[in-house]
């Protein structure tokens, strides 16, 4: 077993629900278990074009016997059943469900690269990621650069809105 790390967002009228049902639909996912879920967030849209609502952005830790592969495919499932559709970068959407990191794997492809490249500049990513991997960021292959990042993003507006994305 170990455990697989994923990132939520999504900045639509209905982004706060989408969360909260990926997090359902990543519980239910053969071969793993939701082992920590994180806060809701919002946070301010970043590197986005024109005038954008807010995100609202979380985390889950899944424990799985999956392999980093396959667990892909399922996190595009779920995105797919809230209705993601693919438009340009950084463009409004339903829902995100990114794929941050699997134990201490390591994976360079052309559809997946783990851990998630630019994880460790956003801090919608990583404090939801404290929420569920502890501020130390313990058991990820990179908790070190993420530690240090924490602190280098601690400008960037974010705000809890509540203990659970549900």
């Amino acid at each position: 077993m170990t455990f697989a790390y994923i990132g939520l967002g999504g900045n639509d009228i209905q982004a706060r629900k989408n969360l909260a049902r990926a997090a359902i639909l990543a519980s239910r996912i053969p071969g793993a278990r939701l082992a920590a879920e994180s806060a809701a967030y919002l946070s301010a849209p970043r590197d986005c074009p024109g005038k954008q609502r807010a995100f609202c952005n979380g985390a889950l830790k899944l424990q799985t016997t999956l392999a980093p592969r396959r667990m892909f495919l399922h996190l595009q499932k779920i995105e797919r059943s809230l209705q993601k559709k693919r438009r340009r970068r950084n463009m409004p959407r339903r829902a995100d469900v990114d794929y941050l990191a699997h134990g201490s794997a390591r994976l360079r492809a052309a559809f997946l690269t783990l851990p998630h490249p630019r994880m460790q500049t956003r801090a919608f990513v990583l404090a939801p990621l404290a929420d569920v991997a502890g501020t130390e960021y313990e058991g990820l292959p990179n908790a070190k650069v993420l530690r240090a990042a924490r602190k280098q993003c601690a400008a960037q507006p974010i705000r809890k809105l509540s203990p659970r994305l549900q």
